[in-house]
């Protein structure tokens, strides 16, 4: 009925527009072609198109609940659909720090799978100073100084003395790359020097490093504009000099010896072997080396110039130390004072460790023992993930004894007054003695020895465990007071 009421309404007005302009065919056709005046947008609105929609739905939702019949509950199903509709439109607001929360989950893996492969490279090398790979290196750098030069490549001006065009760049790299990369089964030497700067990036790369075709020198007098790789070669001498080298990257290759001596040099090493890295003062401006190794170093000693003017990190890089290194601990040293000088403190951990396992072979008998537990255990302080992880797996050794032989039993105080999650310690069941041995595990680890005070809800079974929760409390303590010294150790303001 209200509907009808309101459908004669519209058609009463209708009639007095009709009847209130002239009765001429012009004038009831203009009534005809009318058309309403567009309203304005709400500003803001394309910008924003589902902050609109959501609020449409909002307003469906008003109107349903004023239009609804009196009969009609609270709880009726006529305004579920537009709240449903605002609900889910404002839902596509909130679908980004989702997928941020998802990207941030799969950062941290990286970087805690990242942290174990740094962990199991150390613990490797404690095991294994040297490895086939190293040895085979040394062999090579032995003989890796051939007499004979079969081919030599010099690059010349660009015209009036500048740099190398990309087309001449391209054309010399070319060559260099046809001679590394042929198929002759002939061993073969080439000499290059760059005596001129290439004006476009540029790769050198051979078909594999077990190549027989082998660079004598590599000598790069002028500055380089942009960079230059290196890939999967063996090089007898590589030469930084003259003006300044903007950046070399050396991938997968052998270097007998590399000697830095052209000002702001910048150096990306991954996967390279170096048997000996002369570098000159204030020479290197930056150097990234990730894997590979080197045998020696020639660094200037402490009170000289630094070779070092900007950032330098080694990561999963073999060192000799002990019997494998000719020239003592003192290379370390000098790295470790100009490292400092600098402020870069995690480095010069680094090597103050490597000249500690240096000077282990001079230590007596006792020092040397303090000195391997303190390296496996913490890398001599410079590490503070390690001891943790120490822990953890003392604890779930030491659980796992007490699970097996049911080690763990609830005193009389527990067995009286059991409240809240004491009652999982007890029963007969297959995870009350899952949780007892793990609950007294690491209660001994938390409370060392008891020096925390505190009355205990469960005891060992025997006296052999119960000297077994002894020493892991001595060990506990022990490594707690590790990572307490490397936590100081790494975010201790240094003062010069």
């Amino acid at each position: 009925m209200r509907v009808k009421i309101l459908n004669v309404a519209c058609a009463a007005r209708t009639i007095q527009k009709l009847l209130a302009v002239p009765r001429t065919a012009g004038g009831f056709l203009s009534l005809l072609v009318q058309r309403k005046k567009p309203k304005k947008a709400r500003p803001g609105w394309r910008e924003n198109p589902t902050a609109l929609l959501a609020g449409i739905g909002a307003r469906l939702t008003r109107r349903s609940l004023n239009n609804a019949p009196r009969a009609q509950t609270r709880g009726s199903l006529l305004p579920i659909f537009p709240a449903m509709l605002g609900r889910a439109i404002r839902g596509f607001e909130n679908t980004a720090p989702i997928f941020l929360g998802v990207e941030s989950i799969q950062l941290n893996i990286n970087i805690l799978m990242k942290k174990f492969k740094d962990i199991w490279f150390h613990l490797k090398r404690r095991l294994w100073p040297i490895v086939p790979s190293d040895l085979d290196f040394i062999k090579w750098c032995a003989t890796a100084r051939p007499d004979n030069v079969n081919t030599k490549f010099t690059s010349s001006d660009g015209g009036n003395g500048n740099p190398l065009s990309s087309q001449q760049s391209t054309a010399f790299i070319e060559g260099i790359a046809k001679v590394l990369n042929t198929s002759d089964d002939s061993n073969s030497t080439v000499d290059i020097n760059i005596n001129y700067g290439l004006s476009s990036p540029c790769s050198i790369a051979a078909r594999s490093l077990s190549s027989k075709h082998t660079i004598r020198q590599f000598v790069i007098h002028e500055r380089i504009t942009e960079p230059l790789i290196l890939d999967s070669l063996c090089i007898s001498d590589l030469h930084l000099t003259g003006g300044s080298v903007k950046k070399v990257i050396i991938e997968n290759s052998r270097i007998a010896t590399l000697q830095i001596s052209g000002p702001h040099s910048e150096l990306d090493i991954r996967d390279t072997y170096i048997g000996k890295l002369v570098i000159h003062p204030g020479c290197l401006k930056r150097c990234n080396m990730h894997g590979g190794g080197i045998s020696q170093l020639d660094i200037q000693p402490p009170g000289s110039d630094n070779p070092f003017t900007g950032s330098i990190w080694f990561a999963n890089t073999w060192f000799p130390t002990e019997k494998d290194m000719p020239q003592g601990a003192q290379p370390y040293r000098n790295m470790r004072h100009h490292l400092r000088s600098l402020s870069n403190m995690q480095m010069a951990d680094f090597f103050h460790a490597l000249e500690l396992r240096t000077e282990r072979r001079q230590e007596t008998w006792t020092n040397k023992a303090i000195s391997y537990i303190y390296d496996l255990f913490s890398d001599f302080g410079a590490t503070i993930l390690r001891p943790i992880l120490w822990l953890l797996l003392l604890g779930v050794s030491v659980s796992y004894i007490l699970i097996t032989w049911d080690g763990a039993i609830p005193t009389h105080t527990l067995e009286s007054s059991a409240v809240g999650w004491q009652t999982t310690l007890l029963g007969d069941d297959i995870a009350a003695p899952i949780s007892r041995g793990f609950y007294l595990s690491f209660y001994s680890i938390i409370h060392p020895l008891g020096l925390f005070g505190g009355q205990p809800v469960l005891v060992a079974s025997t006296q052999w465990l119960s000297g077994l929760l002894i020493v892991e409390g001595i060990f506990a303590a022990t490594l707690i007071a590790l990572t307490i010294f490397a936590l100081r150790r790494r975010f201790k303001l240094q003062q010069n």
